[in-house]
């Protein structure tokens, strides 16, 4: 999911800032979720943050839904 959504960021923002700032965001979610043992709250309180982030960027509908599925579906199998 962390990569997709890594990919699919220079289509969802041209923004160089708006990048960074998902960019940012989605590592911290790899972060959280790889621990050895992963806070489950934690990693939904920043897949929040990254669904946030995603959403606020209307640049490509499209794309911006399949992002949102990546990380619903990730977080769903944690």
């Amino acid at each position: 999911m962390v990569s997709l959504v890594q990919q699919m960021t220079p289509a969802l923002t041209p923004d160089a800032g708006e990048q960074q700032e998902l960019l940012a965001r989605v590592a911290e979610l790899e972060t959280a979720a790889a621990a050895p043992t992963p806070d489950r709250g934690l990693v939904q309180r920043v897949a929040g943050g990254v669904l946030s982030t995603i959403r606020s960027l209307a640049h490509s509908p499209d794309v911006q839904r399949l992002a949102v599925e990546a990380v619903e579906q990730g977080i769903q199998s944690l």
